[in-house]
């Protein structure tokens, strides 16, 4: 075994431009790589904060097989109650309840399907 260092610690010395060429590679190919990865992940973030801040917030309660299978029908029963809840917890922020519909809009001779979102302007931020 310490004849393998040896061999190893003469092979890095005897050509010091090309050693310190591979540490200078190594450390330059670290940093690139962890810029990248920090810049990719930052923007992710970032990312999904503007999506939840402006869209679809952090929670969402549903009625039952209403992500699965959408309908103005799937109605929360009784929202009163919840709303008591979520004032109860103080760790939310906020919350505001929405309706999403799908429609068809008109124009001339033109008709294009389009998403409605109904929200109440008191509650929404």
């Amino acid at each position: 075994m310490t004849i393998l260092f040896k061999m190893a610690y003469r092979n890095l010395f005897r050509q010091k431009r090309r050693s310190l060429l591979t540490i200078a590679g190594m450390v330059l190919g670290y940093v690139l790589i962890s810029f990248s990865v920090s810049l990719t992940e930052g923007t992710y973030h970032q990312i999904i904060e503007s999506f939840t801040a402006t869209h679809t917030g952090h929670i969402q309660i549903h009625y039952k097989d209403y992500v699965d299978v959408p309908s103005l029908y799937k109605t929360l029963k009784r929202p009163n109650q919840i709303y008591q809840v979520l004032d109860q917890d103080d760790e939310i922020q906020s919350y505001a309840p929405r309706v999403y519909s799908g429609a068809l809009v008109h124009y001339q001779t033109h008709s294009s399907g389009v998403r409605l979102q109904g929200i109440d302007i008191d509650q929404e931020e």
